[in-house]
């Protein structure tokens, strides 16, 4: 059985709390608890001069966790307690207690704990949106990792406003592809060295749009786990959000990452990538696709693997998306 802060610590008394201290680098106290009905959590204490308007930023509604303001007798202190209402998801949620025990250990001064830990509990909100959303899987984070170099590049180059490119990123909104910028559609893939050959097409509409063009862009990753070189999820989306200039296209931005399962935690430091060279190519007459117009009656939610060897015919530069 995985041993958890919660494994030692005896269901308390009807009304009351069983804790134990967590070790801190602050003045602040914070506890892990058990509650009454078995139910397990973490306690943060609030500075005493948090006034009752900041304390309304506590109403937070993460699906399976309870977060309330509590008054621990005990202790003599006000505290935010985060509780989790679903034991499937312990493994997610100690993850979540332990970035709020980070950023509350890191935060610059004791005033400004709650309202940190309050922001930080709105970004794990898309991690418990699904019934089995978590952290990323590899997969996930190398597919990310793909359409932010495509969302990087555009920013780079300039030939869209930002806010068109950021806005045209589509592909936390589940959409066919994953970018739509003005009449142009574009699919993101990656590939690592395992399966350079060929990339997963995953539905019939994923090669199927009605937009005047529509682009596969390839990128070719090699993983690599030195510090040195490459590099990971994280810096890139700070290096993305570095480059964007208006609040309002960063809060976007920062949206569609949340809809993407994305926040900024240290599991996301690795792997870390090199891209090794990317490909484009232009979906057009010949290419050869499986689409909803050439499936037999009857059949649907096709996956195929697309060999690339075969496609190099349609290969484009890759500055045409879009086009100076």
């Amino acid at each position: 059985m995985q041993t958890t802060p919660w494994s030692d610590i005896s269901n308390p008394s009807h009304g009351q709390f069983s804790v134990t201290r967590v070790k801190t680098a602050t003045t602040r106290q914070m506890f892990w608890f058990r509650d009454t009905d078995g139910s397990v959590g973490l306690l943060i204490e609030i500075h005493p001069a948090t006034s009752a308007a900041m304390l309304r930023e506590a109403n937070i509604s993460i699906r399976d966790v309870l977060i309330e303001i509590r008054h621990i007798p005990d202790r003599n202190i006000l505290a935010l307690a985060v509780r989790l209402r679903d034991g499937n998801k312990s493994d997610i949620f100690l993850r979540l207690c332990l970035d709020l025990i980070d950023r509350v250990n890191n935060a610059p001064d004791n005033e400004r704990i709650f309202y940190t830990v309050c922001q930080r509990l709105k970004k794990w909100q898309s991690l418990f949106a699904g019934s089995t959303r978590g952290l990323l899987t590899a997969n996930e984070i190398q597919g990310l990792f793909a359409e932010l170099c495509f969302l990087a590049e555009l920013l780079d180059r300039g030939v869209i406003s930002q806010e068109e490119a950021v806005s045209g990123w589509k592909g936390p909104d589940q959409a066919q592809q994953d970018f739509i910028l003005s009449d142009i559609a574009v699919e993101i893939k990656s590939l690592t060295g395992q399966n350079r050959g060929k990339v997963r097409i995953s539905s019939e509409n994923q090669l199927y749009s009605h937009l005047s063009r529509l682009f596969l862009r390839v990128y070719l990753l090699a993983e690599v786990y030195e510090t040195s070189s490459g590099e990971d999820l994280n810096s890139l989306v700070g290096c993305i959000s570095a480059k964007i200039i208006e609040a309002d296209i960063e809060d976007v931005f920062e949206a569609k990452l949340h809809m993407a399962g994305y926040i900024d935690l240290p599991e996301y430091d690795q792997p870390r990538f090199i891209v090794k060279n990317r490909y484009t190519y232009l979906v057009s007459d010949g290419f050869p696709r499986i689409t909803q117009e050439t499936l037999p009656a009857g059949i649907q939610s096709v996956a195929y693997d697309l060999l690339l060897t075969v496609i190099e015919q349609f290969r484009v530069s890759d500055t045409v998306i879009p086009e100076n």
